[in-house]
């Protein structure tokens, strides 16, 4: 449940970000959030692995690699297992300033024949695109987390309604979430949300 509340407490985070503009920022938190998920997964599959994370030792390592959970997490699944591993590598590149990132780890831009380089909030299309992404990527993975830690506690505890009701909000939450940066972004108006609209990217 503290690896739950801490991811939970980075959601918030992601999203303060992306409403502010600062979507680099967000991607950094992401992968905190991503590792964290991840680890939830991980134990909930053996439930031997949660006492092996608390005896964890080492300050310099975790307890075990993020591919090698990855791989056990989505063993059965080739497809997720390597959409995981790609997101976890893109994640990455953009946390330690890979030149490789690219625009989405650097406030870069070119436009014709000029370079701008902005400590600016991001305010162009493709960051309002990546931004959406952003959210609904880590809206899948709180709540892929969540699903698993009622999983691995509901053999042991008895969850009351307030659980199932607090994962029913999450999951209206993050698609509200999803809604309001495509509104906040400027790509939907307010009332096209509700109506289903599909968003169109607006001129700069």
């Amino acid at each position: 449940m503290a690896l739950l509340a801490r991811a939970l407490r980075h959601h918030k985070a992601i999203a303060l970000l992306v409403s502010e503009g600062y979507i680099t920022e967000a991607a950094i938190v992401g992968l905190t959030q991503f590792e964290l998920c991840l680890d939830m997964l991980y134990i909930a599959e053996d439930r031997v692995r949660a006492t092996d994370w608390m005896r964890h030792a080492s300050e310099r390592s975790a307890p075990w690699s993020v591919k090698q959970k990855i791989n056990a997490v989505y063993a059965t699944d080739p497809q997720l297992r390597e959409a995981n591993h790609g997101a976890f590598c893109d994640l990455s590149k953009i946390k330690h300033a890979n030149p490789l990132a690219g625009p989405r780890g650097f406030t870069m831009r070119v436009s014709s024949e000029k370079l701008t380089i902005s400590a600016e909030p991001d305010a162009d299309n493709f960051s309002r695109g990546w931004s959406i992404i952003m959210i609904a990527f880590c809206c899948h993975k709180i709540l892929e987390a969540m699903g698993a830690v009622k999983k691995c506690h509901s053999e042991f505890v008895q969850f009351d309604e307030g659980f199932d009701a607090e994962l029913g909000s999450m999951i209206a939450e993050c698609s509200n979430r999803v809604a309001r940066a495509v509104t906040t972004l400027g790509l939907l108006e307010e009332g096209d949300v509700n109506r289903g609209t599909v968003p169109r990217s607006k001129p700069c």
